[in-house]
């Protein structure tokens, strides 16, 4: 079964912006074109949200030319669906005065809308599927994440990795 969740969308932007209250109402950018999340500001709420730091760089194209930031793992929340263990690069830029962007890729299998008309972005996600685990991959020297799997219930989360 399918379930909604709807977030309103920043009409002060051009781009597809968000606010989530994961972290104080941060603002977030759905990018179509990224691969990787990334936390675009001070890296001190990223941990205080419990992200590690991965003893790895990230190489980046694509963010104003070539650059690299560092890897992070954090628990992170959009509504309801939860992405366990999801890397997030951090790396310090101004972007649609956003906190973070995150990559379409991170709805795979969902459906998602971003309504400019009605300032929307809606995805419809299978309730057996709340619950996601997403990996770093190295395609040709490009970062990228990758659906492993997803799970119904918090414990069946926890259980595999």
């Amino acid at each position: 079964m399918l379930k909604e969740e709807t977030y309103n969308l920043d009409t002060r932007e051009n781009s597809p912006v968000i606010v989530l209250p994961w972290f104080q109402n941060c603002r977030v950018l759905i990018d179509t074109g990224a691969t990787l999340p990334m936390w675009l500001k001070g890296v001190i709420p990223l941990k205080l949200k419990g992200a590690i730091k991965e003893n790895q760089t990230v190489n980046l194209n694509g963010v104003g030319g070539s650059s690299t930031g560092d890897l992070y793992r954090v628990n992170f929340e959009l509504g309801n669906i939860h992405f366990r263990n999801l890397p997030i690069v951090h790396k310090e830029i101004d972007v649609a005065d956003a906190y973070m962007i995150l990559p379409a890729t991170l709805f795979e299998g969902m459906i998602y809308e971003i309504d400019n008309i009605s300032h929307r972005l809606k995805i419809k996600v299978d309730d057996k599927e709340y619950y996601r685990n997403f990996r770093i991959k190295d395609k040709s020297g490009i970062p990228y994440i990758y659906l492993a799997n997803t799970y119904e219930t918090r414990e069946d989360a926890e259980k595999i990795s």
